[in-house]
């Protein structure tokens, strides 16, 4: 009996509506075949199709509101405005999702876990505030960093974390 439901479990599975297929045929013919097809969805060149739920649009939301990064924890504070319900792990999950599509990047301080802000933003450096844990964004860059970097050496790339109190905290 075990050996005739799993059959009849595989078939069923197996098994894909008409309309399907002719969309399938027409995917596998852009790409060079079904062969072509498959071989792009095994490849990490693979599109990636995420769905534009409520809890997506608020986080999004909640990124692009704040206009400074934000913790997962803060994230997930300011999203609940909008999506009462939402969970830390459908945060973390966007989180990732966002990041793979190239519409975040991670902000990352020295023993600090990542915070997040929106992508596609000019240069820019972080302020940390020491007592309330927020980081803000600090528009410019001092420039020209050859003058400090050692002889016989070459600078690639720089970044900048200032730390402080932020005009809450100092008030």
């Amino acid at each position: 009996m075990a050996g005739r439901s799993l059959r009849h479990r595989s078939l069923r599975l197996n098994r894909r509506p008409r309309d399907s297929s002719v969309r399938l045929d027409e995917a596998a013919a852009a790409h060079g075949g079904r062969g072509g097809l498959i071989s792009m969805f095994l490849s990490s060149q693979a599109p990636q199709m995420y769905r534009e739920t409520r809890q997506r649009r608020a986080i999004r939301r909640a990124l692009k509101d704040a206009g400074h990064p934000l913790s997962p924890t803060e994230l997930l504070e300011a999203a609940r405005e909008h999506v009462s319900s939402l969970g830390i792990a459908t945060v973390y999950r966007n989180l990732k999702s966002l990041q793979a599509e190239g519409r975040i990047v991670p902000v990352e301080l020295p023993g600090e876990p990542a915070r997040y802000e929106m992508a596609g933003k000019d240069h820019h450096h972080h302020f940390h505030c020491r007592k309330c844990d927020k980081v803000y964004e600090v528009e410019g860059c001092p420039g020209n960093l050859n003058s400090v970097t050692p002889t016989g050496f070459e600078l690639e790339n720089h970044e900048f974390v200032l730390y402080g109190l932020c005009d809450v905290c100092v008030a």
